[in-house]
């Protein structure tokens, strides 16, 4: 049996493991599926729960990690492997 509860938007934040701030950001983007009231939010608990699952959210304070900036030591490395592969390409097809 599923679980109709109307839930708000400080449960639906606790449920999601973000802000109440994004909670609403996502519901005015229609990123979350929600139900307005006349300045009031709701959220269906089983629709919140299902839409949780089906997404990646990351929580309060965990930002994604960046690419590794090569060195520019590594960067020469490969101009060079790319140049020597040219100038062999070259010298087999004059």
């Amino acid at each position: 049996m599923s679980d109709d509860r109307i839930i708000s938007a400080k449960e639906a934040a606790e449920l999601l493991g973000v802000g109440v701030g994004r909670v609403q950001r996502y519901a005015k983007d229609g990123v979350i599926p929600h139900m307005k009231y006349p300045d009031v939010l709701r959220f269906s608990l089983a629709e919140l729960t299902a839409w949780r699952e089906s997404v990646t959210i990351r929580p309060r304070g965990v930002k994604p990690k960046k690419p590794k900036q090569k060195s520019d030591f590594e960067r020469a490395c490969e101009q060079a492997k790319f140049f020597e592969k040219a100038s062999e390409f070259a010298k087999r097809h004059p």
